[in-house]
């Protein structure tokens, strides 16, 4: 199991591995909801379907998925950050 990702700037993403949904917990206040891009690992681009807004969280789905790696791209202001999910 990977442990949960989270960086400096109060991002993390969770459960991973995970298997239905994905949760992107951010700092209140932050315009990230269209700014949630997921790629595999070949690069390509999936879209998002969120099920659930907080306003400090957004809950994602990837039951559309196959299983795989997957990268998590947020964009904030001039900051773009990366997490490697697994969907099992």
């Amino acid at each position: 199991s990977i442990a949960d990702v989270q960086d400096a700037n109060h991002f993390s993403v969770y459960p991973n591995p995970a298997t239905d949904r994905v949760t992107v917990q951010f700092e209140e206040g932050m315009d990230v909801s269209n700014h949630i891009v997921l790629f595999d690992m070949m690069g390509k681009q999936y879209s998002l379907r969120s099920v659930h807004e907080t306003t400090n969280s957004m809950e994602l789905d990837l039951s559309d998925l196959r299983s795989g790696h997957y990268l998590i791209r947020i964009e904030e202001g001039d900051q773009v950050r990366m997490f490697h999910i697994i969907k099992e």
